[in-house]
């Protein structure tokens, strides 16, 4: 993978997670962001990337369903 920086793996991270919550073309959003940003990730770097959005995702359900039983 190339070498991004944070801000360029949170921009991707960010448009994958973007695309999620409309139902879109994950894979897609990857490709056009990476774009974006003027690079090609390779096999790796997406799989690199689509591992750190599966993390965020997560934290944001977990705090999703704290929030969810405060307010009950």
């Amino acid at each position: 993978m190339a070498n991004l920086t944070d801000n360029q793996k949170q921009y991707l991270v960010n448009a994958v997670i973007n695309t999620r919550d409309f139902c879109g073309n994950e894979r897609e959003a990857l490709a056009d962001a990476a774009a974006d940003l003027g690079i090609r990730l390779s096999a790796k770097g997406r799989q690199v990337i689509m591992l750190a959005v599966e993390r965020s995702w997560s934290q944001f359900q977990k705090r999703s369903e704290e929030h969810t039983s405060e307010l009950q």
